[in-house]
């Protein structure tokens, strides 16, 4: 019982600011490096894999090319996912405790970081699609829920796949566009809130004039 009773404990206490604060620091950064590390894994799988999938040796070397290519885009993807989650991670650290307002400037940080992840990952799937079937590998799908959504063939269609890069592109911009509109709209809340408290401190300390 204790144990539920902690557990119940440590739920109640991310209500305060200061503990929200630190506990969603370590879920962002825990996420981002697993984030790399299964990346990592992808790309090591993904040259075995085309490694042990080519009879004739002579054939080897264009389809080894493009998935080293395919590995070294992949973990730059993920190298760049994960310096976002630490920048956004010191934003959310220098963050002033304020009771009433650090958890919606911490929403404000979550739902600007999450548009520009998704528009990164976005365009990191038509680009990732474009270079596999480009070099005719076929993709193992791995990590479907972070960057690759299907399975890829080896047949290619270069109208296809630009055109599908420009699309997630423009998708993606969108999405970033709307992701810090709601966030300055929450954001133009938290500092309506913090005038409107200014407003009561300075009303409640202003001494009642008396009638002459």
């Amino acid at each position: 019982m204790k144990f539920l009773r902690d557990i119940v404990e440590w739920f109640a206490s991310l209500e305060s600011g200061e503990s929200f604060q630190k506990w969603i620091q370590i879920i962002l950064k825990v996420f981002g490096v697993g984030v790399f590390i299964l990346a990592l894994v992808w790309s090591i799988v993904l040259i075995i894999s085309v490694i042990a999938n080519v009879d004739n040796t002579s054939s080897l070397l264009f389809p080894l090319g493009g998935s080293i290519i395919l590995a070294l885009f992949t973990i730059v993807v993920a190298s760049v996912i994960i310096m976002l989650i630490w920048n956004r991670c010191n934003q959310i650290n220098t963050l002033q405790n304020e009771s009433d307002y650090t958890i919606l400037n911490i929403a404000v940080i979550l739902i600007r970081l999450s548009g520009v992840v998704v528009f990164i990952r976005m365009v990191a799937t038509r680009v990732h699609g474009l270079i596999a079937g480009l070099f005719g590998i076929e993709v193992p799908g791995m990590v479907d829920m972070f960057f690759f959504p299907v399975d890829i063939g080896i047949s290619f269609d270069w109208t296809f796949g630009l055109i599908s890069i420009i699309v997630s592109i423009i998708y993606g911009i969108i999405i970033i566009i709307s992701s810090y509109s709601i966030a300055a709209l929450l954001n133009l809340v938290v500092g309506m809130g913090k005038d409107l408290k200014n407003v009561d401190a300075i009303l409640s300390t202003e001494q009642p004039t008396s009638d002459s």
